[in-house]
Formats: C-alpha cells, sequence, structure tokens
C-alpha cells in the first residue's frame, strides 16, 4: 500500500527543505564556538566543512536533517563567508556518499542528541498505534509526533519516513483486527452477521441493520417499548458474537470510528467490501457501539422518568401541605391542649401521693376522684377526635403520604421501566449485591413478584411502608421504590453498567492499575505532570504561597490600601468591583459598513480563499482518497446547518447546488473532528494578525473565558430538559461556547440545561489544539473546588467572577487561630487536610494524566467523580486539593481590582458572542431540530464556524484599513478607537436571501496579506 496523504505536495515540500531563517535566528544557528570550531577544523575539504556547518546550523534551528542539494546559493555562500573559504572552492556534489551521514553523527553528538534509530523507531511506533487506536486522523498523529523528539532531544525524521511510520501503523492495526476475526469468528458468527444485511421480506423493504441505526428520543411508553424490542435484538446479537468482541479489545474510539462509517454507509457500500473480514469488523463494531450506545440510552430514560415521579409527588406533597395545613394545626393545638390537662393531672396526683398526712387508701380515693373528674371531661367525641388528629400527625411522621403518592405514579413508570431494568447489563463487581439481588429477582419472576422479594436495599422505614393497614403485601410500591433506589445508585456510582460509554465506574475510565504501576513515571512525563510528582514539594510551595497572600491582603487592608474590600462583624467579606466600560461596537460597525452589504457567501469564499479551511474536511474513511466536493457544497452545509435553515431546505434556495450533492457531502465530510480542525484554522489565522493583539491585556498571557447559552429544542430529545425560567413550557440545551481575548470563539460543546457547567471546562481547554489558555474565567456558577485543582495541575490560573464571598469559603495550612493571634482580618475557616491530599496524590496523579493524555474526557470523569460525592476518597482529595488554589486565587481576588476588570471584561465579551450566536441561528425560530448530542454539536460547531469566519473577515478588513492610511497619527488614531470597541460586529452582513453558487467569486482576495500580516501595532497597557 502506498503511503497515506498527511500532507499536501506544498507541505511536504515545506517540511523537507531548509527554511529561510529570520537574522537573529540564522546568526544564532550559525555561531561558532570552540566545540564546533575544532569538529570544522577536523575536516580537509573545504566542501566537507561548508556542508557540516550546513547541516549543524539547520540542525539546530529545524532539530532535523535536509538533504545537501536542497540548500539554496544564499545559505551555502553564509556558510562558506562564516568559515573564510571562496565560493569557486566549492563542488557540493562532492559532498555525497558516507560524507554527510558521518557528519551528522558527530553533529548529533555536538548538540547532546539521540538519532532516529531503530531503538526510537520502535518508541514512536508504539505511540502511533496509540494514537492509531482513537482513531486520530493522520495528519493530527503527524503534527503530534513532531513533539515527540522535541520532548526528549531526538533527531526528527524525514517527511517520508513519517508517513511510512505512520501508514504502517494504520495498516497495522487494522490487520491485526482482520487477523483476530479471522482465527475467532465461527462460521455461525459470520451467517449470523450477514442477517444484518438481508432485507425484511415486507413492504418496508429495509434490512436488519437499517432498523438498528435510529434510537427513538420519545419517553412514551409505546415508543420505549419499540425501543426495548431494538435493544433485545441487538443484545442478543452482541452476546452470541462476545467471545470475538472481547478478543478484539476495540477501543472506544476504534468502535465509533468503524460504527460511523456503517451508521453513514448505503447497504450497497458494505456488502462491497472485498475482504468479508474487513466488513464483519465493520458490523462488529456496529453492534458493540449499538449496545453500549442504548444502554446509556435507557440508563438516561429511566433517570428522565424517575425524577419526573419525583417531581410530581414533590409536587402532591407541597398540594397536600398546602391544602392539610389548617387542620394541622388545629391537630397539634389541640393535642398540645390536651396533653397540657395530662400534665396538669399527673402533677395534681404527685402532689397527692407526696402528701404526708393521708394514708394509702385516703390517697387512692383521691387519686380515684381526680381520674373520675377527668374522666367526665373527656366525653366520647372528644376521645374519637384526639385519636383521629394523633393517627395524623402519626401518618405525617411515617411519610404514609409520601409512600401514598409515590405507589399512585408506580403504574405509569411501570410502564415504561419495568423491562428497561431488567434488560440492563450491570457490572457485578463494581455494583451494590443488594440491588442486583432484586433486579434478578425481577428478571426470573419476569416481574411478578410475592412477598419474598429481596429487601436489603430499602431502608427499614420503607421495609414497614411495604404492607398495608390489612397487612397486604404493596407490590406496587415495592417496583417503583426499586425504580428509584435503582437510579439513585447509578448517580452515585453504586450500580454501574458493564458495557456502557457514559455509567461505568469511575476506576473503569483512569488509566488501569496494571498499567499505572508499570509505567507510572513515563505515564506522568508524557502528561507533563513531572513538576507535580513530588506530594510534599508541591504542598510546601503551594502552603509558601497562600501564606505569603494571607499576609499581603491582611497588610494591605489594615492599611486602608484596598478601598473595595470591607468585613462584616460574622467575618464575612464583601468586595466591590468598579464599573467597567462595555466594548463599543458602534465605530468598527461604521467602518465595516463601508464595504457595504456583505453576503455571507461572499465572508466565507473571501476567508476560505486565504485559509483554505475547507481541506479540513476530510471523508470519514481514512485509508482512502475519495473524490472531493467542490468548495461551494461546504459552504451550502455550513449555512445549511449553521444558519439553521436545514440540509435539504438550503439546497432547494440555492442555486447550483444539487441536494443529493449536499446530502452526501454532509453526510461524509460533516463531522465534529472536521468542523473544528476547519474552526482552527481561522483561529489560527487570528492569531497571526497584528490587529488582535491590542485586546491582549499581556501579551505573555492569554486570558480565555466560557459560557453557556439555552436553546430551545424542538423535537423530542434526552438531551433536553425542562425549566421554565429559560424554555417556558419547552424544553431547551445549553450551548457552552469558549473565547478568548482576541474574540475568536476556540471551541464549543452542547450539554443538558440541567447540568453543572464546571464539568465541561476541561474539555473545551484541552480539545482545542490552538489556543493555550494562561487565565480561565466563568461566570459564578461554573467553578467547583475540583476544577480548581484540575486546572491547577494544567497550569492554568482559574479565575471565576465570585459575586458572593462567604468566610468558609478560604481555607489556610495553619489553623485560624495561628491568623487571628497575628491580627489578621482576613481569616481562613479551616485547616487544609494535608493527610488527606498525601494519602490520595496518587490517584490524583492517575487521574489528571486519564484527562491529559485524553483516555477519557474530562466531563466523563468529574460527572462520575462527583456523583460518589462523600464515599468517595479520590474525589474528597481532589477537593481539599482544590480548596488551596481556590484560597489562593479569593484571596488574589480580593486584592486585585485589575484582574476583577478583566474578568469582567472577558464575561460581557463573551454574551456579546452569545447574542452574536442567536443572530446567525436565525432560521426555524433558532429552534435545535436535531435529538441526539453529535448532531446538536455539529450544528453549533458549524454556527461556530461562521461566526468566526465573520469575526476575521472584520479583522482582516479593518486591518486592510490600518495598512491604507496615509500617516502613522491617523493610523494611531484608528487603532486606539477600536481598541475600545469589538469586532464582534454583524451589521453588515447579509444573512438572509438567495443562495447563488453558480456566480463563482473572483479568483482576487479583497485583502492585502502581505501588507497586513506586515502591519505593525503598538501593544496595549491595560
Amino acid at each position: 500500500m502506498s503511503n497515506l496523504s498527511i500532507l499536501t505536495p506544498s507541505e511536504q515540500q515545506t517540511f523537507d527543505h531548509p527554511p529561510i531563517l529570520p537574522v537573529e535566528i540564522q546568526s544564532v544557528c550559525f555561531s561558532i564556538n570552540s566545540s564546533l570550531e575544532k569538529a570544522i577544523n577536523a575536516l580537509k575539504t573545504p566542501v566537507n566543512k561548508v556542508g557540516f556547518l550546513l547541516q549543524y546550523a539547520y540542525f539546530k534551528a529545524c532539530k532535523r536533517f535536509f538533504v545537501i542539494n536542497r540548500f539554496t546559493q544564499d545559505q551555502i555562500i553564509h556558510a562558506a563567508t562564516l568559515l573564510n573559504i571562496g565560493v569557486q572552492e566549492l563542488d557540493l556534489a562532492s559532498y555525497k556518499k558516507k560524507i554527510p551521514f558521518e557528519h551528522q553523527k558527530k553533529i548529533l553528538k555536538l548538540l547532546d542528541y539521540k538519532p532516529f534509530n531503530h531503538k526510537v523507531t520502535a518508541w514512536f511506533k508504539e505511540e502511533m498505534l496509540r494514537w492509531v487506536e482513537q482513531q486520530i486522523e493522520p495528519k493530527q498523529i503527524f503534527i503530534q509526533t513532531l513533539s515527540l523528539p522535541q520532548q526528549h532531544k531526538i533527531e526528527v525524521p524525514s517527511y517520508h519516513r513519517l508517513a511510512e511510520m505512520i501508514t504502517s501503523a494504520f495498516t497495522e492495526s487494522e490487520n491485526g483486527l482482520l487477523i483476530k476475526i479471522h482465527n475467532s469468528l465461527s462460521p455461525e458468527g459470520k451467517r449470523l452477521l450477514d442477517t444484518l444485511l438481508m432485507e425484511e421480506r415486507d413492504f418496508t423493504s429495509q434490512t436488519t441493520l437499517n432498523q438498528l441505526k435510529t434510537i427513538n428520543q420519545s419517553l412514551k411508553p409505546k415508543a420505549i417499548q419499540a425501543s426495548l424490542i431494538t435493544f433485545k435484538n441487538i443484545k442478543d446479537y452482541f452476546l452470541k458474537l462476545k467471545s470475538t468482541v472481547d478478543i478484539l479489545k476495540l477501543s472506544p474510539h476504534s468502535i465509533i470510528y468503524y460504527s460511523t462509517w456503517v451508521q453513514k454507509a448505503k447497504l450497497s457500500q458494505i456488502k462491497q467490501f472485498p475482504d468479508e473480514d474487513k466488513r464483519y469488523l465493520h458490523l462488529l463494531a456496529f453492534l458493540q457501539h449499538q449496545f453500549y450506545l442504548r444502554q446509556d440510552y435507557f440508563v438516561d430514560v429511566m433517570l428522565k422518568c424517575v425524577q419526573s415521579s419525583k417531581n410530581a409527588v414533590a409536587k402532591k406533597l407541597q398540594e397536600s401541605e398546602i391544602l392539610t395545613r389548617t387542620e394541622r394545626r388545629k391537630a397539634v393545638h389541640y393535642l398540645s391542649q390536651s396533653h397540657h390537662h395530662q400534665r396538669r393531672l399527673i402533677k395534681e396526683i404527685d402532689k397527692i401521693v407526696k402528701f404526708t398526712v393521708l394514708t394509702d387508701k385516703e390517697k387512692i380515693e383521691a387519686i380515684q376522684a381526680l381520674l373520675d373528674t377527668y374522666a367526665l371531661q373527656q366525653s366520647e367525641a372528644e376521645k374519637q377526635k384526639i385519636g383521629l388528629y394523633e393517627k395524623s400527625l402519626d401518618s405525617l411522621v411515617k411519610d404514609e403520604n409520601y409512600f401514598n403518592h409515590l405507589e399512585k405514579l408506580s403504574i405509569p413508570l411501570q410502564r415504561r421501566m419495568a423491562q428497561v431494568i431488567t434488560a440492563l447489563e450491570f457490572h457485578e463487581d463494581s455494583s451494590d449485591k443488594s440491588l442486583l439481588l432484586a433486579i434478578a429477582y425481577l428478571r426470573e419472576n419476569e416481574g411478578k413478584i410475592t412477598q419474598q422479594v429481596p429487601l436489603r436495599f430499602l431502608s427499614k422505614e420503607e421495609q414497614e411502608a411495604l404492607w398495608d393497614k390489612d397487612n397486604k403485601f404493596r407490590i406496587s410500591l415495592y417496583k417503583i421504590l426499586l425504580f428509584t433506589h435503582c437510579v439513585d445508585a447509578i448517580k452515585s456510582g453504586t450500580l454501574n453498567l458493564s458495557c456502557s460509554y457514559r455509567y461505568k465506574a469511575i476506576q473503569d475510565y483512569l488509566v488501569d492499575d496494571k498499567t499505572w504501576k508499570n509505567h507510572r513515571t513515563q505515564l506522568i512525563e508524557s502528561a507533563g505532570l513531572e513538576s507535580f510528582s513530588n506530594c510534599q514539594k508541591s504542598l510546601e510551595n503551594l502552603k509558601q504561597i497562600l501564606e505569603e497572600k494571607y499576609q499581603l491582603v491582611n497588610q494591605r487592608f489594615i492599611e486602608r490600601r484596598n478601598p473595595y474590600l470591607s468585613v462584616d462583624e460574622q467575618g464575612n467579606i464583601h468586595v466591590t468591583t468598579p464599573a467597567i466600560d462595555k466594548d463599543d461596537t458602534e465605530y468598527t460597525a461604521a467602518l465595516l459598513e463601508q464595504a457595504g452589504y456583505v453576503p455571507i457567501l461572499q465572508i466565507l469564499s473571501d476567508v476560505e480563499r486565504i485559509t483554505q479551511f475547507t481541506q479540513c474536511f476530510k471523508h470519514h474513511s481514512i485509508k482512502h482518497v475519495k473524490q472531493r466536493p467542490c468548495t461551494e457544497v461546504y459552504f451550502a452545509g455550513l449555512i445549511g446547518l449553521g444558519c439553521n435553515i436545514g440540509v435539504r431546505k438550503m439546497a432547494q434556495i440555492s442555486l447550483g447546488i444539487k441536494e443529493n450533492t449536499l446530502l452526501n457531502a454532509v453526510n461524509w465530510y460533516f463531522n465534529l473532528k472536521n468542523l473544528q480542525a476547519a474552526n482552527q484554522q481561522l483561529v489560527i489565522l487570528i492569531n497571526r494578525l497584528n490587529l488582535p493583539t491590542i485586546f491582549l491585556a499581556d501579551p505573555e498571557k492569554t486570558h480565555t473565558v466560557s459560557d453557556g447559552k439555552k436553546i430551545n429544542v424542538r423535537v423530542e430529545s434526552l438531551m433536553a430538559s425542562f425549566s421554565f425560567k429559560y424554555f417556558g413550557r419547552d424544553k431547551g440545551v445549553s450551548v457552552y461556547t469558549f473565547t478568548d481575548e482576541r474574540q475568536a470563539l476556540f471551541h464549543s460543546l452542547v450539554m443538558s440545561s440541567s447540568e453543572r457547567e464546571a464539568a465541561y471546562v476541561i474539555d473545551g481547554l484541552l480539545q482545542n489544539e490552538v489556543v493555550k489558555s494562561s487565565i480561565h474565567s466563568t461566570d459564578t456558577h461554573g467553578f467547583t473546588e475540583t476544577l480548581f485543582a484540575a486546572t491547577h495541575f494544567l497550569e492554568i490560573a482559574f479565575a471565576p467572577r465570585i459575586k458572593k464571598v462567604a468566610k468558609q469559603h478560604i481555607y489556610a495550612f495553619s489553623s485560624p487561630k495561628t491568623f487571628e493571634k497575628l491580627g489578621y482580618k482576613i481569616l481562613p475557616s479551616r485547616t487544609i487536610n494535608q493527610k488527606l491530599i498525601k494519602k490520595y496524590w496518587d490517584d490524583i496523579l492517575r487521574f489528571m494524566v486519564t484527562i491529559k493524555l485524553k483516555s477519557a474526557t474530562a466531563s466523563q470523569l468529574f460527572k462520575r467523580l462527583s456523583s460518589y460525592a462523600k464515599e468517595n476518597p479520590l474525589y474528597q482529595a481532589l477537593k481539599e486539593f482544590g480548596r488551596i488554589i481556590k484560597s489562593i486565587f479569593i484571596l488574589t481576588y480580593f486584592d486585585d481590582v485589575k484582574l476583577r476588570k478583566r474578568i469582567e471584561k472577558q464575561l460581557s465579551r463573551i454574551e456579546l458572542a452569545n447574542r452574536f450566536s442567536g443572530t446567525i441561528f436565525f432560521a426555524n425560530h433558532s429552534e435545535l431540530n436535531q435529538a441526539t448530542r453529535e448532531e446538536q454539536e455539529i450544528v453549533t460547531a458549524c454556527k461556530v464556524l461562521i461566526q468566526n469566519a465573520i469575526v476575521l473577515w472584520n479583522y482582516l478588513y479593518l486591518s486592510q484599513l490600518l495598512a491604507n492610511c496615509g500617516n502613522n497619527q491617523e493610523r494611531q488614531d484608528m487603532v486606539e478607537m477600536i481598541r475600545n470597541c469589538s469586532v464582534i460586529v454583524w451589521r453588515h452582513i447579509n444573512l438572509h436571501g438567495e443562495y447563488d453558487f453558480k456566480r463563482q467569486a473572483g479568483n482576487n482576495t479583497p485583502f492585502d496579506m502581505e501588507r497586513i500580516l506586515a502591519l505593525k501595532i503598538g501593544q496595549t497597557t491595560d
């Protein structure tokens, strides 16, 4: 097989040819020290000396060697001049055979670098295979591979050698899987897989495979039952083929890659595989993916349905409480009065007993007279009323109303969940045994139960409630209690699925025990966490920083040098921030409107000519080159999805675009990975421009920010949640977007509107390859103590907005009394538990290595970890460590008004970006029409790509205006005006109307990139 086309021919040429070095770098690389001079003087001929110096200098610059005949005459003359050798003496044609290779060995030794030998090749191959298993795109593997030599001082090989190794890794990985299938898949297994491709003999003419591709998102009982039938069919296939699946050991990335191909492909394409083992590999992955996906789907169904029932019970109890409040007051008052009479009677009896003048007989007679009088006062009606009141209050104590309401909701819930819970495959070793026993009983008896059911998972009070007044077992109550306990256990991590993407035990996501024990040091090094390997040293450094912060903040506060800080009588801290000037858009809007009303198609065309971002749209099949659609098809897809018009409608209202072509392109080329790569191309160019730097508060640091925007979902979707505040009676999701000071949107994701945003912050910071955040801000609800801990390990300063600071938010290594004795006014609430952190430090490192190496997403880990709450020591240790980092930040926040203003500035910018988002996503009432997270994220990524195209176009247009300014003063005045504005302006963009793709845009861009990139702009100061 020929090598994969990883780089374009021009990129290959650039990589394998010596670059033109800037003067300052050239002077450093060609500088001749004593050891280099000695090595050169040992050579005999002028040609060898010049060749040696050229190879040395360019290796020093690029960490790789170049073929000598690729050096330009200018480079050769420069080297010869430095060595005082006449160019006429040189004939580089004689610098060949073994001589250059011998020189390379000497150069490596001089610079203390390792050669790219067989040992290094084996290590590279191991890393490449790991990336191939994650189905990372070849070009990305190529880029990641280049970082390995730089980290370990190893020679960088040629493009051809790297391409050959990457191609070999893909081939070896897949061939290994095919051999496993060939050796393990039985004839019966093959026949079973072939049945997936057979057409049903009914009027639908559908194959079994096509019927398995869609998951109904409805929570209606009939829809759930239909999905359950499909799931049982998939489960039957999966369990029969599980022995082969277990032998394959596909990574989640590989499962999704091969399965997605089947999902997108037509039946004819699947049948056309020349190698049947390859067809079976794709089908096995599809079944495994569907089994995992549907298990997660049914857990989502359970979570939604049980939560809905809980909400209904809470509402009923609230209504019942309102209705019976008067009666309960009467009961309490009446019983209180009765109790008062009884106490008075007891006191009178006590007096008589202690009265020494009376004989025992007289005492008894006196007591009897008292009791007779009390009995006459208590009529039969009074006794009945007291009995009823006592019974009423007793039922409240025993939660009878709660259990009664719960029982009434059991039947509707059983219709949805009774068979679901028994169909799921739970992981026995990491799940609650008492619940597994109850589920097994339900499964074995097909839902028909008696009072002999397992009860260990229930509390004593719940067990008592299972029998009614007539001592009859309440079957419906038992079932709904089982459902609620199962859901609570799934949330808390005590009931886990064995085959799942999202509901496995936390330890199943982390680097496995064996790998961690055997390769701990290498893994920590690969994750870039070497500086944290020593827990004691890390804590000592943080202790010093924290105590210095306490001293500084208190000193400035006591000396009244911080007018924005105050402490109330309870010790709570209050901090104010001067109002910031929000970014204006009028000036930039007026400048941009000089271009007229610019169609969105022209924006995309102009940006494409400069960035060629559509080259990032790769066909789903990594190893096979497909005929690409024309550029206009990608534009149509982006507008159709990103503006919410719809792909089919986009084809119908456009000229020059065929519907089938557009649908096929969106199907095979529009995935999240491609869209993110295309978006990064735009962000890269924004970062290269000089104009965006005027918005940087600190040129050495990148301040990023993230925030969510609620969007209605029109179709039935398990992702969508109710929120009357945002959606009224409808459902919706939250689109979480990341941007930086340059106002480029570098990442986006979709999550349920009921989820906490903090779990997704790390995903956005790690899953982009362009923007490396130094400081990251969120709104108040976007942070947790565990997030402070994680960002510290990523070496990102987490800086959320804090609206209210209670005393209990800050901690210290020393006790609060120690600080109080020093006369401090800003005091910690308690001491950090260092023992807990030290005890689980290794587990914390393992957790962070898993995130840094992207073995699992941060959101997956955080959601599973936080569900364990107090039961999980890793969660508690990570949270305790996060309290140190949070305390340092809060103290900095108290004392640094500029930081607070920067945070506010960034948050106001992302609010503007969210308003901009609503303008782009204009069609169909700005409601999502997609049901699954994947579909919703693709739409969101298209929208963000359009937003960034407009931001980039705005920057280019403004840069062109600046480049064309007549004098420096005029340019500087314009820069100062733009500095106080925003480039997120869209008034000049035409998003509506007819889309004509037949009318080709001119080949000439309106932007002079040479002048724009050469534009020099003074740096801002904050």
